[in-house]
């Protein structure tokens, strides 16, 4: 099994969370390795995702499970709890139990907080996901919740999902005990209406229309003598679309320069 060091978080990242959270971008905000003694605290948790929203958090444990949840909602410095999360889900990545990486949704909306945050001076606890996960301090375990089924869609994979092959102490009814090796928070960046090119060549604005048109309703602009050619749609769905063929059109219109 391969350990934390070895993971490429950013293929991972690249090949499912993008795509999730209808993103075409990220930036990594918190990383902390509790195999090299670096201690986990709320406070250096707290700051890090203080003022973002968008995050994605991604869990591994000791026994090579990767797993996390992501929250669409922004973090403030008076959060405590996210409520009405309407982007939430959690998800796994790697497991034990030869699941593909696949994402998981609440059943009912609203009935328990989708994170929990705790306060600078708290010394045990980082964050939770309630039906998910406990997450503690590097110095004791961490929980995975062993009701994931009562409050999440999971087509009967149950909540070994997360910790199968793990040393689980079953001291407490409701949980059990994950040894996490590594946390990570990124925060993703969402694909909007507007893409902007830097052309290699000429183009006739009429053919740019009519090639674009298959993607949803696009207004095509072309700026100046720089060679610059805008993309703008009228809805975000449509725009998505046509970034899923970013890499045919940066062959068909040149150097792909930013999207918004």
């Amino acid at each position: 099994m391969k350990s934390h060091t070895q993971y490429d978080f950013n293929e991972l990242i690249k090949n499912y969370l993008l795509e999730w959270t209808n993103s075409y971008d990220y930036e990594k905000l918190y990383v902390n390795m509790s195999k090299s003694n670096q201690t986990r605290t709320a406070k250096e948790f707290n700051e890090a995702i203080e003022g973002k929203d968008r995050l994605v958090f991604i869990i591994e444990s000791a026994k090579g499970n990767v797993f996390g949840s992501y929250c669409g909602s922004k973090i403030e410095s008076s959060t405590a709890y996210v409520w009405d999360d309407p982007n939430h889900f959690v998800f796994t990545l790697k497991n034990n139990v030869d699941i593909k990486p696949k994402i998981y949704k609440r059943r009912v909306d609203g009935i328990l907080p989708t994170l929990c945050l705790w306060s600078n001076e708290n010394q045990e606890n980082v964050f939770s996901v309630p039906g998910l996960c406990w997450i503690t301090n590097a110095f004791k375990p961490s929980l995975v919740y062993r009701n994931f089924s009562n409050i999440y869609n999971d087509n009967g994979d149950g909540y070994g999902v997360f910790c199968t092959n793990e040393n689980k102490i079953e001291k407490k009814a409701n949980a059990s005990f994950v040894s996490v090796s590594s946390i990570q928070v990124y925060r993703m960046k969402p694909i909007g209406t507007s893409f902007t090119f830097k052309c290699h060549g000429k183009f006739d604005k009429g053919s740019l229309d009519s090639f674009f048109s298959k993607y949803g309703k696009c207004h095509v602009e072309l700026k100046g003598t720089a060679g610059y050619v805008r993309l703008n749609f009228e809805n975000a769905t449509d725009a998505a679309k046509c970034y899923q063929d970013k890499d045919k059109l940066i062959e068909k219109l040149g150097s792909y320069l930013e999207v918004k």
